[in-house]
């Protein structure tokens, strides 16, 4: 069976969400979701636990995602004396940055 590369979530847009993954021998700091055509040519190893994530340049461009993952990144800091930024390969990183 092949992996499924997107998924319909259950909302009142039914909102269709790429998963995310690595490419063999890619470009570490390339966004692969933005750049090129991996999806469509099925290049992606892909995770069938996460989705990728559409920060755009700055907060003003995704609001409530820029608010929604600060507010848990402040919340695991107030937990933890340490975390890591999983998959921090495909994170955007002026993304990293603001989040740090």
């Amino acid at each position: 069976m092949a992996k499924r590369y997107f998924t319909e979530l259950e909302n009142d847009e039914r909102s269709q969400v790429a998963h995310n993954g690595w490419i063999m021998n890619a470009k570490p700091f390339e966004d692969f979701a933005m750049v090129g055509w991996h999806y469509l040519r099925r290049t992606i190893n892909i995770w069938g636990d996460s989705v990728k994530l559409r920060y755009g340049s700055c907060p003003a461009e995704s609001p409530f995602l820029w608010t929604h993952m600060s507010q848990y990144v402040e919340s695991l800091a107030s937990i933890f004396d340490g975390f890591r930024l999983d998959n921090a390969h495909s994170t955007p990183i002026h993304v990293c940055y603001y989040l740090l």
